[in-house]
């Protein structure tokens, strides 16, 4: 049953004595949480957060049935007035909880309201050990969150306890490492990673087709040293046809095409139109879309004019993809208008007579039915599956958005997803 409020809104004893008396142990813990949810007090924590700390059957139910709603699986329910006593709640718990599926999401929103007081009593529960939340599937973004929110002064342990996990290099190989690697870079001054990237880029060359560690590498590109920029585009140029042709390094091109300095930029332009036919394949890629795209923002002259020639006479083969589509329209917008009514539109078939107004799709609708795109919502990974559909992709764009469950970025969700970990 529900708490109800105190219409004096004074707190009650018990109440107070449970905020008051320090914390032996779990099991005194979870006492005085169900103490305070049956206490008739206006700032009783939401069942959600009380079914996630108490992992009553009972409670547990009440949680299922009530996560249906989006905003309260994310906790949109706990607002600041409750973070003094939800602190006290989690304290001497957060590993436990970070490593849960729903508890670590219960951490993020607490972090998120919690003022800098209560994130430093809540972080410094992790120290010694980073290296087990960094190999967790939900405590990762625990600690990310603990990287974007807090100042680097405050959570300076993580850095020293991710090197004695293993090798920096190896860090950006793995699932979950490169993206606390790319908070690091994000949020923390660059002079206090200096040495961390610096071993991470002696292995630049493998690192920018890896299927993680390519994300690392355009992180650095985008907030790292001007040194360590240099370095991935010498990297780049010593094998520029290798790295446009492929699927992971062509999007650190694209990085190095808009972080690198002027000259580095056209220098990798230069190089990528003198060389025969590789701006149009790589055009022709899913991957190669936006360096392409980028080198036309970057060249000028004669450059560009060699630039649009290539892909005009790939234009054809070009525009076969949808994505293909798009590019022509970007930087040949002219060459769309004069020659697009010579490309044949796709064949569209009409549904089948039966199916037309049947019951499995509606009455008189004459559309098929929803439900055989949704097929493939739960295919490999949870991103939809080869056959996901409209549906499938729709299921798997409101997985990204949870806690606990996604990557950040949005080129990084299905890539990481889908490999296997290094």
């Amino acid at each position: 049953m529900a708490p109800t409020k105190n219409k004096g809104g004074s707190t009650p004893a018990s109440v107070a004595a449970a905020l008051e008396s320090p914390k032996s142990g779990a099991g005194e813990n979870t006492q005085s949480i169900a103490t305070f949810a049956q206490a008739p007090h206006p700032l009783a924590l939401p069942q959600s957060v009380f079914a996630t700390l108490t992992r009553g059957q009972a409670a547990q139910q009440r949680w299922n049935n009530a996560s249906l709603d989006l905003n309260v699986d994310r906790f949109d329910d706990l607002q600041k007035p409750l973070m003094p006593l939800l602190t006290q709640s989690l304290r001497g718990r957060v590993l436990e909880l970070a490593l849960d599926a729903r508890g670590c999401r219960l951490l993020q929103r607490a972090l998120e309201l919690g003022d800098d007081q209560q994130q430093v009593l809540l972080a410094h529960e992790l120290k010694g050990h980073v290296c087990e939340a960094l190999e967790s599937p939900h405590a990762n973004h625990v600690l990310q969150q603990v990287i974007e929110l807090m100042r680097p002064s405050a959570v300076n342990f993580i850095v020293p306890e991710l090197r004695r996990w293993g090798k920096p290099s190896a860090l950006a190989r793995h699932r979950y490492g490169c993206r606390v690697l790319e908070r690091l870079i994000e949020h923390f001054p660059p002079s206090d990673l200096a040495l961390l990237v610096d071993e991470v880029l002696e292995e630049a060359l493998h690192l920018c087709r890896h299927v993680y560690g390519n994300f690392v590498m355009q992180h650095v590109l985008e907030h790292g040293e001007q040194r360590q920029k240099r370095c991935i585009i010498d990297v780049l140029c010593s094998d520029l046809s290798g790295a446009a042709l492929d699927q992971h390094a062509c999007s650190v091109l694209d990085k190095a095409l808009s972080y690198g300095s002027p000259g580095d930029q056209l220098l990798l332009a230069e190089q990528v139109v003198n060389e025969t036919g590789l701006l149009a394949a790589m055009a022709t890629m899913r991957g190669g879309f936006a360096a392409t795209q980028r080198l036309f923002r970057v060249v000028g002259g004669r450059l560009l004019e060699d630039a649009r020639s290539q892909l005009v006479s790939q234009a054809q083969e070009i525009q076969r993809t949808k994505h293909g589509r798009a590019l022509i329209a970007a930087v040949l917008p002219d060459y769309r208008v004069q020659h697009m009514s010579s490309v044949p539109s796709p064949v569209r078939t009409a549904a089948p007579t039966a199916l037309r107004g049947s019951n499995a799709t509606g009455p008189r609708s004459g559309k098929s039915s929803k439900t055989s795109l949704d097929t493939g919502a739960e295919g490999p990974a949870g991103l939809g599956g080869a056959w996901a559909g409209n549906g499938g992709a729709r299921a798997a764009t409101a997985a990204s958005g949870s806690r606990g469950g996604t990557h950040r970025g949005r080129r990084g969700d299905a890539a990481r997803a889908s490999a296997a970990d290094v």
